[in-house]
């Protein structure tokens, strides 16, 4: 289980800065990581995870679109209450790490980021070191056909993103 990895994680690097050190506010980064794990059932299923992928004319069904509009509402008071620059304050923390693969889909399909503050959230979580590395390493990686095959019968390119620096990567350009 992904949360019992970061549990431990989080307890073995205290000096990572995780999770919160404010018992409320760390309950509520628990909270999300939580709804990350056992929610969003319509953006995961219509919108798989991928890097590289670039689909330019997507339209999310309603129950995606709620899934996404509880995400941005998610981004936006989590970035009020903490000041940023990640969802809990200073840190890269366990729910950042959990709200990535969402930020990946955003960019695969073209599902637009409504305010500035979100955009600001993407581009310091698209530039945090782990990420890029994380980016770097999945350069290496196989595609898988299954995966590249749904995002072309959804008019879109797997590896539209694939050439280049990875920090071309930041703003979702085409």
């Amino acid at each position: 289980e992904s949360l019992a990895i970061c549990e431990y994680v989080a307890e073995r690097h205290p000096e990572a800065h995780l999770w919160p050190t404010d018992p409320l506010e760390r309950a509520r980064s628990r909270a999300l990581a939580c709804e990350m794990i056992s929610g969003f059932s319509s953006l995961r299923n219509e919108c798989s995870c991928s890097l590289f992928a670039r689909v330019p004319s997507f339209a999310p069904s309603p129950a995606t679109q709620r899934d996404v509009d509880r995400v941005m509402e998610i981004w936006t008071e989590c970035l009020e209450r903490s000041g940023g620059p990640y969802l809990f304050g200073a840190h890269f923390g366990i729910v950042d790490a959990m709200y990535y693969p969402v930020l990946t889909r955003f960019r695969t399909y073209g599902i637009a980021l409504p305010t500035e503050n979100i955009q600001a959230y993407a581009q310091t979580v698209e530039s945090t070191p782990a990420v890029l590395q994380l980016v770097k390493k999945a350069r290496g990686e196989p595609s898988l056909a299954l995966y590249d095959d749904y995002i072309k019968m959804l008019g879109g390119d797997p590896n539209k993103m694939l050439g280049g620096d990875p920090n071309k990567m930041l703003g979702g350009d085409p």
